[in-house]
């Protein structure tokens, strides 16, 4: 049996690549080979998000130049004591929707960090913000919310006011600071362990990735009980894929530039003639409008 060492595979930045190989071409029965590869495969990136694009200004609101769908995840929430946590919630808005949407309203123990809280399909230059909001009532019932008292002043990204300084968004690269813990809470790290690089506390996200840390107590940035882990945050850009209809043809044939002979002018230099060699035999037809 003959085996062929493959060659590396010419993939754009798209697509995957990879290589295998074999140390012989020729294998007898019984006969041990090596085979050794290696593949990569591309992750999502999109080109640019605008982050903070006044650098004297806290604003921390994202806008896509692209359209591109967003994920959010809570993979967060430490506010209060361990043993009674105080309720936190969130929101989100886009310039289409206009108003706040809560995606979030748990404490401590009510998150899953891998779940999708909520998700969107933006269009190019659409900014995303973003609004968070502790509790210190201490007989709440996350099943009756509309109970829930005692809500702190919210933070947002959309302004400098509303306590700005207590939020922050990190991205790939960035070191988490250091921040002291809480009422037996473990500190932020922990919540962030599985995004940094080994043995470091630098994250090692997507280039597609936003983490935002907020501190949802009156406390000022840098106060002693400062620790930005109240609500944290993971929201994620995926470029979407724009599939390009082709002109409905009802059945009927349409011409090399897409337009039947019927609507003569209206394609991009296809032929134009009745039947023009074979190309349209049901030329008479309409196929650009519907129910012919």
């Amino acid at each position: 049996m003959s085996v062929l060492a493959a060659p590396s595979l010419l993939a754009g930045a798209d697509e995957p690549a990879g290589w295998i190989k074999v140390n012989r071409q020729v294998v007898l029965p019984e006969t041990i080979v090596d085979v050794s590869w290696a593949a990569s495969y591309p992750k999502p990136i999109l080109e640019e998000v605008i982050r903070d694009p006044d650098p004297t200004s806290p604003d921390e609101g994202l806008t896509p130049l692209y359209q591109t769908e967003v994920e959010v995840r809570v993979i967060g929430a430490a506010f209060g004591a361990v043993s009674k946590p105080y309720p936190v919630q969130g929101w989100v808005k886009t310039t289409s929707t206009g108003g706040w949407e809560q995606i979030f309203l748990g404490n401590n123990n009510s998150y899953n960090p891998h779940e999708v809280v909520w998700s969107k399909v933006v269009e190019p230059n659409e900014r995303i913000d973003f609004k968070f909001q502790g509790s210190y009532d201490n007989s709440y019932d996350l099943k009756k919310p509309n109970t829930i008292g005692s809500w702190q002043p919210a933070i947002d990204t959309t302004s400098s006011s509303g306590r700005p300084y207590n939020r922050i968004v990190l991205v790939d690269g960035e070191v988490v600071p250091n921040y002291n813990p809480q009422l037996g809470q473990k500190d932020v790290h922990t919540h962030l362990a599985a995004y940094f690089e080994p043995g470091t506390k630098r994250l090692k996200l997507a280039e597609n990735d936003f983490i935002y840390l907020t501190e949802l107590s009156p406390f000022a940035k840098g106060h002693k009980d400062t620790d930005m882990q109240d609500l944290v945050l993971l929201v994620t850009f995926n470029k979407v894929e724009v599939v390009t209809a082709g002109k409905p043809n009802n059945g009927h044939g349409n011409n090399i530039d897409g337009v039947d002979v019927s609507n003569p002018g209206q394609g991009g230099g296809g032929p134009t003639g009745l039947n023009n060699a074979g190309l349209d035999p049901s030329g008479t037809v309409d196929d650009e409008k519907k129910n012919k």
